[in-house]
């Protein structure tokens, strides 16, 4: 449940930087950037063909010889050994072709994973694996990036985190858990915020929190005047008037359950015949 991309969890969080707003403005910017330096790097790379990996490769293979054993090639009469060799010699520009095909769509993500980090603005990032870099500015050094208020940094195995708030959210595992996959002796990451963006961003924040406050109170009174509504209606009903005891039943209700069921039955099956 949200309210304006406000969880209802963060309404009892005070601080923007334990809030899952913060998390995904996070999220958005380290995960991207761990797939750049740690799997794709660069357009050359990708079709060298060194991203794709033994499962890429045998997820081929595999659909390409289910292609192959419902073909007019296939032979059953001979062995699944003679078949795979079959298989080899007639697939293998259709092996070629898949792998070409699955390189060229990880080329295409590398370039929107790139578009998507140009797009933002207030927040500072550098990343590098000792020979690719991304970055927008020109901040390289890990000390340039804490001099900011707010950062995070990577490197070394070792996760720096500024301010203390970002340490002690519920959502850290969520929006590092990417950086797992980079090689700490050569990769590192850094982000940093700026003073404008966080200001713009925690007043944003505040006052959707307050309006989720505020409906979530709404929704609360709501609900008690449902179940008092709904209690009442169960002492009342039958009762004419309320005072008395004595419970007045209609026809209907007179009616055992088992014939309420089977009148219930003839009905639809009428209303199908109807429709039909």
């Amino acid at each position: 449940m949200e309210f304006n991309e406000i969880h209802l969890s963060s309404i009892n969080q005070d601080n923007y930087f334990e809030s899952r707003a913060f998390a995904d403005e996070s999220y958005s910017i380290i995960a991207p950037l761990a797939q750049l330096i740690g799997k794709y790097k660069s357009e050359e790379y990708i079709l060298s063909g060194k991203t794709l990996t033994g499962e890429d490769n045998r997820r081929i293979e595999e659909e390409l010889y289910y292609d192959f054993r419902n073909s007019y090639r296939y032979n059953p009469n001979v062995s699944e050994e003679e078949n795979k060799h079959i298989y080899q010699e007639n697939y293998a520009k259709d092996i070629a072709r898949t792998k070409d095909e699955s390189m060229k769509e990880q080329v295409r993500n590398f370039y929107q994973l790139r578009s998507s980090l140009e797009a933002y603005e207030g927040i500072v990032f550098y990343a590098s694996d000792g020979e690719h870099e991304f970055s927008n500015s020109d901040l390289t050094k890990k000390e340039q990036f804490e001099s900011f208020d707010a950062y995070m940094l990577f490197e070394d195995y070792q996760q720096k985190l500024y301010p203390n708030e970002v340490k002690e959210s519920q959502y850290l595992d969520y929006f590092t858990h990417e950086v797992n996959m980079l090689n700490p002796q050569t990769d590192v990451i850094y982000v940093a915020f700026k003073d404008s963006y966080l200001q713009q961003k925690i007043s944003e924040w505040e006052k959707d929190k307050a309006a989720a406050q505020g409906f979530l109170n709404e929704w609360m009174v709501f609900l008690a005047g449902f179940i008092f509504c709904f209690v009442y209606l169960i002492i009342v009903i039958g009762r004419t008037p309320f005072d008395k005891e004595e419970i007045h039943f209609h026809v209907i209700d007179k009616l055992y359950n088992d014939l309420n069921i089977v009148l219930i039955g003839l009905l639809n099956s009428d209303v199908d015949r109807h429709d039909c």
